[in-house]
């Protein structure tokens, strides 16, 4: 995901959610984890 652009994470998402496939729950948690995992540990 290091080489993908930050706008192409955000359309797909956006398109999981709108069709259902994925969870607006589960990707807000993995993002809300990984910003307090970096927050904490830098």
């Amino acid at each position: 995901m290091g080489e993908t652009s930050a706008l192409a994470c955000l359309i797909g998402a956006a398109i999981l959610i709108i069709t259902g496939v994925g969870s607006w729950r589960t990707m807000f948690g993995v993002a809300l984890g990984t910003f307090a995992t970096a927050s904490l540990l830098n």
